[in-house]
């Protein structure tokens, strides 16, 4: 079936920042003239893009005493790598790259501001810690550390490219001073191509252990092409995790990870059952048939919501074909992987990670409300919510984030108010909710609460924003039953989107920082679009990223603004920055757990368990490669 990625214009109101924190410590800076699909890896033969993200195992080596410890999990190695003399490699190499332009921000105050990750701590054993999950030593350009200039345009100090290249060099020569300790792979590599008949024979042997029962149920995922592409042992264990990770991060109600079975010598052949992932009802029973639907409706790709009819009433765009940028561009199908007897394994990365297929495979619904209510969300008004509103945001304003606390774990949203009306909740800090769970940005609604865009800015005598259009979008992201996160793009009401224009929203993968001093993004890569699972996936590699609390501050610098009351309101919702860490190490624990599953199992052949690359991205950023799907929108 050919795909039909059409992705239209949407109104102001509902242009939407994708990710909650992706970026929220960018820098303005010069972007490199990478393609989007990044460079290819040197040496080996290997040629595959390389991607950022990294997520490291749950146990921790180190050589002295620290004066912390890193956020989340930490590193392994084998037993015979020389943790001294990596960091002492390291204090010659990288450290002082990063002493000299990270310190500001990721240090302890007063020199920085202890944003997570510390890699550019003071105690260098400290250091050495938080940066060894961001770099590949085996495969240096595989490394998030240089990717974040190169790639991501992440605090450039001079030019992004430049400054990249500067610190892969220096990972490189980290690299060769310790090459001799690093772990190796043990796993048994096939000699040559593999062909499509051997991974056939392997798939025939299996199924004829399946019982008749079984069979309808079981599907196939081979990485025989990665491996006829001559990809590094590295790359192929980051793509059998994304096997992995990908169908565990689409079943909203199955109660456990469960990965997938390697069938042949090589890990190469992976076979999954459907019920595993999405054999559940909504209360978690099991239902066999769901696995069968959901699993049709994947091999239908991602036929845009866009082209479907829409009434008068129906929230979601109303976009056509003549509007619709994606559509003026050549796509190809995006099931072209799903061969009769298995499917490409970073095809199936690929699919599952569309918004269209994405969104009906989990369940999502049409509103935020209704999603909360399903997540056990306590339905008490603000109450039922901790507030924290962002400065260093990646939209073209502030905003609001809010969590809530359901069965599973948790659930966060964003309120990203854009335009240019002052930021309201520096005005008026106390949030109001509407039925659908909308956080009201005041001058959206008249005084009835009824939606209105048509207000002119207006303001009190005392200059306090008072009347205007305040246009704000959502997203959400939630921990599901077996721990991974799911992820929901809302528009201007808390409807759904499957995705959004990245002109105002920084996510380094589609388009790069924003140009520095301007708040919009205009020419090259103004029409791309972030797309609701895949770039929320690429962004939060780690599970919930880092903030902090800027509206006690405010408060705390504005005395008299507020009356006693007031300012005791905003102390019973509004944690501290210290509170909100907390929280946010707290929730991704939840995530590392789940993600220490896939690992354990998935990454094989090697004792050192770190995943350099986020798998999902890898593997549907090589799909493309694969495939040769040409450049569009939504590509």
């Amino acid at each position: 079936m050919t795909e039909r990625r059409s992705i239209g214009t949407f109104a102001l109101v509902s242009l939407i920042s994708l990710v909650l924190g992706c970026g929220s410590d960018q820098q303005p800076g010069d972007r490199s003239t990478l393609g989007p699909l990044g460079p290819t890896v040197a040496g080996a033969g290997a040629v595959l893009p390389t991607l950022p993200g990294a997520v490291a195992p749950k146990t921790m080596t180190q050589t002295s005493q620290p004066t912390m410890t890193p956020m989340g999990p930490g590193v392994v190695m084998s037993p015979g790598f020389d943790m001294a003399s990596s960091e002492q490699a390291f204090s010659t190499t990288v450290y002082p790259i990063l002493r000299e332009h990270c310190a500001r921000c990721h240090s302890l105050p007063p020199e920085g501001r202890a944003q997570m990750p510390m890699h550019a701590h003071a105690d260098i054993a400290t250091s050495h810690m938080f940066v060894l999950p961001k770099v590949n030593l085996r495969q240096p350009e595989a490394s998030k550390l240089w990717q974040r200039q190169a790639l991501e345009g992440h605090n450039c100090w001079s030019d992004c490219k430049q400054n990249g290249e500067q610190m892969l060099a220096a990972i490189r020569v980290w690299s060769e001073m310790v090459r001799g300790s690093l772990p190796v792979s043990t796993l048994p590599v096939a000699e040559g191509e593999v062909t499509e008949q051997q991974v056939l024979q392997w798939i025939a042997a299996d199924k004829a252990k399946i019982a008749p029962a079984d069979a309808p149920y079981i599907q196939y995922a081979s990485l025989h092409q990665l491996h006829n592409r001559k990809a590094t042992f590295d790359d192929m264990n980051t793509a059998r995790a994304g096997i992995s990770k990908i169908l565990n991060s689409t079943t909203r109600w199955a109660p456990d990870i469960v990965n997938p079975k390697v069938i042949d010598p090589y890990s190469l052949v992976y076979r999954f059952d459907v019920r595993d992932y999405w054999g559940y009802s909504i209360n978690g029973a099991k239902n066999p048939m769901a696995g069968i639907t959901a699993w049709n409706r994947i091999k239908q790709g991602n036929f845009n919501a866009d082209d479907q009819v829409r009434t008068a009433n129906s929230f979601g765009n109303k976009d056509t074909p003549a509007n619709s940028v994606a559509k003026m561009t050549p796509t190809f199908p995006n099931i072209a992987g799903f061969y009769p007897e298995y499917t490409e394994a970073t095809q199936l990365g690929y699919t599952l990670s569309r918004p269209d297929v994405y969104a009906d495979v989990m369940q999502l619904g049409t509103n935020s409300a209704t999603l909360e209510r399903q997540l056990g969300v306590v339905s008490k008004g603000v109450d039922s919510w901790k507030f924290m509103t962002i400065d260093d945001a990646i939209t073209i304003n502030k905003r609001m984030l809010l969590r809530s606390t359901t069965p599973s774990g948790f659930f966060w949203k964003g309120v990203d108010p854009f335009s240019q009306a002052p930021f309201i909740f520096y005005d008026r800090p106390i949030p109001e909710m509407d039925a659908f769970s909308l956080v009201k940005t005041t001058p959206v609604f008249d005084s009835e609460g009824r939606y209105a865009e048509n207000h002119a800015i207006t303001e009190d005598a005392s200059g306090n924003l008072v009347g205007g259009p305040q246009a704000q979008a959502s997203e959400m992201i939630f921990s599901m039953p077996n721990g991974l996160q799911g992820y929901f793009v809302g528009g201007a009401a808390n409807q759904i989107r499957v995705d959004a224009f990245p002109f105002i929203v920084i996510d380094p993968r589609r388009g790069g920082a924003l140009p520095a001093n301007f708040p919009f993004r205009l020419g090259p890569g103004s029409e791309l679009r972030l797309l609701g699972p895949a770039s929320c996936m690429a962004c939060h590699v780690d599970g919930m990223n880092g903030v902090n609390q800027d509206m006690r501050p405010y408060v705390d610098d504005n005395p008299g603004k507020f009356d006693a009351a007031t300012v005791e309101r905003v102390k019973q919702l509004y944690p501290t920055t210290e509170e909100v860490r907390k929280q946010v190490d707290e929730d991704r624990q939840i995530y590392t757990e789940a993600m220490n599953k896939i690992r354990d199992e998935m990454v094989v052949g090697i004792s050192d368990k770190t995943l350099y690359v986020e798998p999902i991205m890898f593997l549907f950023e090589s799909a493309q490669l694969i495939f040769n799907y040409q450049p569009t929108a939504s590509n």
